[in-house]
């Protein structure tokens, strides 16, 4: 019997139930990617025109911070006694205050501390009155305040990329008259996407769901001319970090197309619930140290810091990072070095070796040790995924890590470093010599 040709589809009679899903999965995965080609393509592929990206080009230094061969100082792998010298095993920034680190080779180390290091950080406004998010700079200029934030109240801030573009003569498009090359660079802050449309909320969880997360960008000028500044209007704050109050520059403030909308993705990821402000350290607004630091007359500069918590520098060995994860209860997450979110992480010595340093050289300069580490919860976040420990490891470290007469019962890990020049290098693989050890007296804020 011949084959007849159907013209009118109608005559088949309804689709099976099964294939109407089929045809309603392959219509929201065409939504779902011309959503996503159109909305962040650009997330991880565009560069900012005339510069490269800092940070190291091969593997992660600090993957093997499990290896017994760091839990060993080189004196005892060496048969040595009395040796007192150590390696730099990685090297790390944090360009925004409390979000992801970036790993180098080798880094210029200035009298505030490392070179693009916590040069911004994340605040919100606060008011004795209520506020609205399109408040004026008016309305807000005497009666609420700039407070920064860290992981410690919004740990989800541990999964906010943040990259430092440098100019770079080599790149493409390279110009010294591109905006990108005036302002020093860019930071680009990448984080994953939280829409407030139902659509866009959906498209979102379907790609989260199949593997392709999407991001949302920021980008910014990494120190702005007094000229953009006053074309895109960065007011400057005054904000509160500590006790301090230092002047800082607003880049959060402006109304440049699709700015606003990325800054409420932010707002909404982090968990603000008041106006956010990313605000980058003012030239001449660094905060001076003095607490256990030497001063001016000793070093012939004053130390000072950007929006680090207290200190230029951080260092602690990856011996006393391994012995903190032996004593951690079974069943604990592993313990990642990355979670103390030190400078400097080293190798050679024995752990906790550095409690009773006091002056040390890496390759061919010299640093103060000026105290301990006083920890908050911080080291409970994964820097991976964002997620807080409700205990660990502050819970142990309070068992045995109160070590520190000033610091009270609280624990301690790692030390903190004064520059004794304003212009030094670190490199990866740096000697460490120790010069003077003696007693520490944490002094509290």
């Amino acid at each position: 019997m011949p084959f007849n040709h159907i013209d009118d589809l109608s005559l088949l009679g309804p689709l099976p139930v099964w294939t109407s899903i089929i045809m309603l999965l392959c219509l929201l995965v065409s939504m779902l990617l011309v959503w996503h080609h159109y909305n962040f393509h650009d997330s991880s592929r565009d560069k900012p025109a005339g510069c490269r990206r800092l940070g190291i080009s091969s593997c992660s230094r600090i993957l093997d911070q499990y290896n017994p061969y760091y839990s060993e100082s080189f004196a005892q792998r060496q048969g040595k006694v009395g040796s007192i010298v150590g390696r730099v095993q990685s090297l790390f920034i944090y360009p925004v205050k409390g979000c992801k680190a970036v790993e180098l080779d080798e880094t210029r180390v200035l009298g505030a501390g490392m070179e693009y290091d916590r040069q911004f950080s994340f605040a919100q406004l606060y008011s004795k009155f209520p506020l609205s998010l399109n408040s004026s700079p008016a309305e807000t200029s005497n009666i609420h305040k700039w407070v920064f934030i860290t992981q410690r109240q919004y740990s989800h801030m541990a999964k906010i990329k943040a990259e430092i573009w440098i100019p770079d003569s080599s790149s493409p498009g390279y110009s010294d008259t591109l905006p990108n090359v005036r302002s020093r660079g860019v930071l680009v802050l990448r984080f994953p996407s939280t829409k407030d449309k139902f659509w866009a909320k959906l498209m979102v969880f379907i790609a989260t769901r199949i593997g392709n997360p999407p991001e949302t960008k920021i980008e910014l000028p990494y120190d702005p001319t007094p000229k953009q500044i006053e074309e895109a209007g960065y007011p400057v704050e005054s904000f509160k970090i500590w006790n301090d109050t230092p002047k800082a520059l607003n880049l959060g403030s402006t109304d440049r197309p699709g700015h606003s909308a990325a800054l409420a993705e932010l707002r909404r990821f982090i968990g603000v619930s008041n106006p956010l402000g990313i605000l980058r350290v003012a030239h001449g607004h660094h905060r001076e140290v003095f607490r256990c630091a030497p001063r001016k007359g000793e070093l012939g500069y004053q130390s000072t810091v950007g929006f680090a918590d207290a200190y230029p520098l951080h260092i602690m060995g990856l011996a006393s990072v391994q012995d903190l994860a032996r004593k951690l209860p079974i069943g604990t997450p592993k313990l990642s070095a990355l979670q103390f979110r030190s400078n400097i992480y080293m190798t050679g010595f024995e752990a906790y070796a550095e409690d009773s340093w006091k002056r040390i050289r890496i390759g061919a300069h010299e640093y103060h040790i000026v105290c301990r580490t006083v920890r908050c919860t911080v080291p409970n976040v994964n820097q991976d995924t964002g997620v807080k420990h409700g205990a660990e490891p502050r819970q142990t470290m309070l068992a045995f890590r109160n070590i520190d007469p000033g610091a009270g019962t609280k624990p301690c890990m790692g030390m903190q470093m004064v520059p004794a020049t304003q212009d030094g290098v670190i490199r990866v693989g740096d000697d460490i010599e120790v010069l003077e050890t003696g007693e520490h007296y944490y002094i509290a804020q």
